[in-house]
């Protein structure tokens, strides 16, 4: 199965000319993009970012967060996203307990409530750097090789830190690729925070795809008329949200340019499904990458199901003695997954 950095690779030579992200009046070429990321990638390379390491990211929305994390993981390293709300008590157990190499950040005034001693690094210094003479090293790692980590939202206690190999992350886009019939020409918006793992269904599937990236404005993400003229002005055909808002945006809004709305997160509430775009119910925990499974909802269900197992992926019903049980018992759910995590950060 391809890697995520290869299809980029191929999207970006296919595409070179074409819009690849874009945000409010911003706009980076494909070619730009590939630039970038390869520019960025040498500069932390030379600093001594590689396998086996961590880059903490700490970026409000930016035009650049695609760039920086295929810069991070074409140095062979890992990412930690950060979202500059959370409170400076959760940003800074995760900056220690992840152990992250860098901190690499654009806005300086996030730093100074964290208590990180470690390396930082500013984007705008790293896109103002000469560009390096010497090429782009070969990315080292296996499959195995951690590429992400993300955190858990911490309500039944403390946040525990995921371990997403490079195995699930190339896994992943190549499955979703399929399942949203993504294409070169298709539009996509990215509406999640980027610390939520949902970035990764946003931000990696277009853009190994060839398509179009469009940040949606965090001042809009919330007031669904506008963000429905967003979807309108920007021609958008692809489109998540979490679940509380895709079904208040499905209750309210139709759309003639949406094709897909993506949604997971929650259990969706029942609705009838009667707007020109289809709906695509998600689900799987975090320690799974994002989903393991989706239903296309096309007609009205009391109980919207969680669909049937993503390509690859198996589902067990078992009891409290991990044994199966037959159609139409209550048990716990059990994923079998290529996308599986490596294990939780200092747990076993």
């Amino acid at each position: 199965m391809d890697s995520i950095l290869s299809l980029f690779h191929q999207a970006a030579t296919q595409n070179a000319n074409q819009p690849a992200v874009i945000f409010k009046e911003q706009v980076l070429t494909y070619a730009q993009l590939e630039n970038i990321s390869d520019r960025l990638a040498a500069y932390l390379i030379e600093r001594g970012l590689g396998l086996g390491q961590v880059a903490a990211i700490l970026l409000e929305q930016s035009l650049y967060i695609p760039a920086l994390i295929l810069a991070v993981l074409k140095s062979g390293a890992a990412y930690l996203p950060l979202d500059g709300d959370y409170p400076n008590e959760r940003l800074s157990f995760m900056l220690s307990d992840s152990q992250a190499s860098y901190l690499l950040y654009e806005n300086e005034g996030l730093l100074d409530p964290l208590n990180y001693s470690g390396p930082k690094l500013s984007l705008s210094a790293m896109l103002n750097e000469p560009i390096p003479s010497k090429p782009l090293p070969p990315q080292g790692g296996s499959e195995e090789s951690l590429a992400i980590i993300l955190y858990t939202s911490g309500s039944t206690g403390r946040p525990k830190g995921i371990k997403i190999p490079r195995r699930a992350l190339n896994y992943y886009v190549n499955i979703y690729q399929q399942l949203t019939e993504l294409k070169a020409q298709s539009r996509v918006s990215s509406y999640a925070s980027f610390s939520f793992d949902a970035h990764v269904l946003e931000i990696y599937p277009p853009l190994c795809t060839g398509a179009t990236l469009y940040f949606v404005p965090q001042e809009i993400r919330l007031n669904f008329p506008q963000l429905s003229q967003f979807i309108e002005d920007k021609q958008i055909s692809h489109a998540f949200m979490t679940t509380q808002a895709a079904f208040r945006f499905v209750k309210r809004f139709d759309s003639r340019s949406l094709r897909l709305l993506i949604t997971g997160g929650e259990k969706l509430p029942p609705f009838k499904p009667d707007k020109h775009y289809r709906l695509l119910n998600l689900y799987g925990p975090t320690e799974t990458l994002c989903s393991v499974s989706g239903f296309f909802v096309d007609k009205y269900y009391d109980n919207i199901p969680i669909g049937y197992p993503h390509p690859g992926n198996r589902f067990y019903i078992l009891d409290q003695q991990q044994r199966p049980l037959p159609e139409g018992q209550w048990g716990e759910l059990y994923i079998a997954s290529p996308q599986i995590m490596l294990g939780y950060i200092k747990r076993h």
